[in-house]
């Protein structure tokens, strides 16, 4: 990330802005869990539901159905 844009609100803004736009409704928010700004969602009102795993496979073809 670049330091100098750190500290500008800016993430802090647009997750405000998505969550007006969601008014009524669940939102969920889906971060990397080793590499987020906890503190910021904290203080937003996100807390920790659940922890997902998610598995990624580059090449199809390398896959086994058995």
């Amino acid at each position: 990330m670049d330091e100098d844009w750190r500290y500008k609100y800016i993430a802090t803004t647009l997750l405000k802005h998505a969550v007006q736009e969601a008014a009524g409704n669940v939102v969920f928010l889906h971060a990397a869990a080793e590499d987020t700004p906890k503190e910021m969602y904290e203080k937003l009102g996100f807390h920790e539901a659940d922890r997902l795993y998610e598995y990624l496979s580059t090449d199809i073809g390398s896959l086994s159905c058995q």
